[in-house]
């Protein structure tokens, strides 16, 4: 027993090295690839086309912008080009007179002035779902969610009978807040198929967190986008891929889908928007 007594800290000690050890990660370099971020809506506004490259792991700086392509885009009726703005940025706009309609078919074409894997040439091809159009939205504040509470932002729409996939997009005072694709809500319509919403919760905004705090006053407006179940799949893969693992020791990141042709990765969406606003009003009993 005496031995045990003198020998249990001393394995225990040499466990917990072992668990601090440090490891050193060697990753290596790939070839880049074309990195396509974009869509087009019902919004009548200069729509854009954001074009970069793949970037090692380690690499900590902003994806280098691929400029001087030629980047199109047809609708079936006709073929407009966007125009680099500013010129050097790897963004290119539509004219802001321009807007999506539902049903049609958009193709993304890309000719690039330096190839890429030996591609210089790039194509995706995305429909239009229907639009669907948001009665109204009624904020709630829930005390007993989250450390500080949390805002509700409750959707009233009609969905319509056949499958259905949405985007929610939250906006403070005309500023967006989901401004990226891990922010961004999406869900199918099985819950809700077929009837009217009548007030389900689809945005919450952390009062813990800085950029979705909600004063007295403000005016939110919430954005529903009629999406594709190929882009629905895409959001919630990037979303698993960037989010935090548990366990820490997951299994290795599978591909995300996109719909980039040789070799590209991203996603070029088309969907219809809807918007509704109100204004918060003072929490009773506060």
């Amino acid at each position: 027993m005496k031995i045990l007594k003198y020998i249990l800290p001393c394995l225990l000690g040499l466990i917990f090295v072992q668990c601090t050890e440090k490891i050193n990660i060697k990753l290596d370099s790939t070839s880049a690839r074309l990195v396509v971020d974009g869509a087009i809506t019902t919004d009548t506004v200069a729509h854009k086309i954001k074009l970069s490259t793949s970037t090692d792991y380690f690499y900590n700086e902003p994806a280098p912008a691929v400029t001087g392509a030629l980047v199109s885009i047809n609708d079936g009726t006709s073929t407009i080009i966007l125009t680099e703005n500013p010129v050097g940025s790897g963004s290119y706009e539509t004219l802001s007179t321009f807007f999506g309609v539902p049903g049609r078919v958009y193709k993304l074409h890309i000719e690039l002035k330096e190839a890429l894997n030996g591609q210089r040439i790039y194509d995706a091809t995305e429909t239009m779902p229907k639009h669907v159009k948001i009665d109204s939205i009624q904020m709630e504040f829930k005390e007993d969610i989250f450390k500080k509470g949390a805002w509700q932002t409750k959707l009233y729409a009609q969905d319509p009978l056949d499958e259905n996939f949405y985007s929610f997009r939250g906006y403070r005072n005309n500023v967006l807040v989901t401004d990226s694709l891990n922010r961004v809500i999406t869900t199918d319509d099985k819950l809700f198929n077929g009837r009217y919403t009548n007030g389900i919760a689809v945005l919450y905004w952390n009062q813990n967190m800085n950029w979705e705090v909600i004063n007295t006053g403000d005016r939110i407006k919430l954005q529903l986008g009629t999406i594709t179940k190929n882009y629905y799949n895409f959001i919630q893969e990037l979303q698993l891929e960037v989010g935090e693992k548990n366990p820490l020791f997951s299994g290795p990141p599978a591909n995300v889908r996109t719909n980039i042709s040789n070799g590209g990765v991203g996603y070029f969406a088309a969907y219809a928007t809807s918007y509704a606003t109100t204004k918060i009003k003072p929490i009773p009993n506060k």
